[in-house]
């Protein structure tokens, strides 16, 4: 689902590359298209379906005074 992502070169043998074609496929028809997934994470409200066109939606953090978005990762939590 959205707010979860794809978590899917985990599989043994698994291959970033063609996750990455394989999203590519599923991201190409119109942007109506229901997507219905087959499960999703506990603690929320059960969902199961979205479109192509919410899948494609990518949310950047908002820029800061210098109009950049940065993507930050805390350092003393790794």
């Amino acid at each position: 689902m959205p707010d979860f992502g794809t978590a899917r070169e985990d599989f043994p043998g698994g291959d970033v590359g063609t996750l990455y074609r394989s999203i590519q496929r599923l991201l190409s028809p119109a942007p109506e298209t229901r997507l219905c997934m087959c499960h999703g994470p506990g603690g929320r409200a059960v969902a199961w379906e979205t479109t192509v066109a919410e899948q494609r939606a990518g949310h950047l953090p908002p820029p800061e005074d210098n109009g950049i978005s940065h993507l930050k990762l805390p350092r003393n939590t790794l």
